[in-house]
């Protein structure tokens, strides 16, 4: 199994997560490989005083050398997983959890009062509010990336231009529509939250679309019914602009590629920076830079972040609200709570 992509990870010390350094993806792996280490790190942190490491050193007098001497020496430590231990920990940390109905409902009643009184709510949106369209997400069980670690083909699935939005796509529409949001930042590239009906001035694409081209050299863009992406390497689609006849572009980001529009996180960072309310959905939190925008909202008075998905992320003690469930399951409740129709 290839599962040596570096990330942020959360390991389990006592009762409550921590935020380490990146580590490979396993979650075991910290335990095994690191038991000395986080001997040394236990003392250093008093599960009272909240959860950021740096604002409990300078709470508890200890020095911040002293915190990251002892992440570096857990980092440094040799990995000692035999392949099936590798594996057991690899699909704990994909593992899908659904928190009881009662729960699930008091916290979207939590997270309607909180939009209610909200000043700038924006949506933070990833590949899980498209599976239930159809799309595979990345990081999940039966994931793309999960499927090709373990030595698989991943899932195939029909042509983008047969998938149609799902609820959770329409329901943040419509709440943009009523005005209970404001901005939506996706890193899908699979234009349904355009095809749902949002406009395009609502919502930044960090990972471009697959139905939108732009002209390489007025940037004038274009939206199609169809898959405009043809060569992956050079993102020319073949056709030409409208207004200066020069080459079409796809807009999509591949791995290792910067964005494609050097716009988009700044326009990303602006609404971020914005929001006294995240409302983050579907998203394994583990892509920068996109995942570090929705922690911005907290930097504003009374900011709130929420985060709604089926697995534990690298975010998930510094969100304000954790749930874990369906995110169209989150989306009918909220509607109904705020009192939006969501024409389908």
């Amino acid at each position: 199994m290839q599962g040596n992509r570096t990330r942020w990870i959360t390991t389990v010390d006592t009762d409550r997560k921590i935020r380490l350094l990146p580590l490979i993806d396993s979650l075991g792996a910290v335990a095994a490989a690191g038991a000395t280490a986080l001997e040394r790190l236990r003392p250093l942190l008093n599960p009272a005083l909240g959860e950021d490491e740096l604002r409990l050193a300078a709470a508890t007098g200890v020095k911040k050398e002293d915190i990251l001497q002892a992440m570096l020496d857990l980092y440094m430590q040799p990995l000692q997983l035999l392949p099936l231990d590798f594996e057991k920990a690899y699909d704990e940390e994909r593992r899908e959890y659904c928190e009881p109905e009662e729960s699930f409902t008091q916290k979207v009643e939590q997270v309607a009062d909180w939009v209610r009184s909200s000043r700038y709510t924006v949506f933070y949106t990833g590949a899980g509010i498209s599976t239930a369209a159809g799309i595979p997400d990345f990081r999940g069980p039966q994931g793309v990336w999960t499927e090709r670690d373990k030595g698989r083909s991943p899932t195939s699935c029909n042509p983008y231009d047969s998938f149609r939005p799902t609820f959770c796509h329409y329901a943040i529409t419509q709440m943009v529509r009523q005005h209970w949001a404001h901005f939506v930042i996706t890193t899908n590239c699979d234009g349904l939250q355009v095809k749902s009906g949002l406009p395009p001035h609502c919502l930044v694409e960090l990972h471009g679309n697959v139905f939108k081209e732009t002209c390489e050299f007025c940037k004038q863009s274009f939206y199609r019914d169809y898959v405009v992406v043809v060569h992956k390497a050079t993102h020319i689609t073949g056709s030409t602009c409208d207004f200066c006849h020069s080459a079409l572009l796809d807009t999509c980001v591949a791995f290792g590629e910067n964005y494609r529009n050097p716009l988009d996180p700044v326009v990303a960072s602006f609404h971020a920076k914005k929001a006294d309310l995240a409302i983050v959905l579907g998203t394994s939190m583990n892509v920068q830079s996109a995942a570090s925008y929705p922690e911005k909202a907290l930097l504003n008075p009374g900011g709130k972040m929420v985060l709604v998905n089926l697995q534990a992320t690298p975010f998930d003690n510094v969100a304000t609200l954790r749930l874990y469930g369906h995110t169209d399951d989150f989306m009918k409740e909220l509607t109904a709570a705020l009192k939006v129709d969501i024409p389908m």
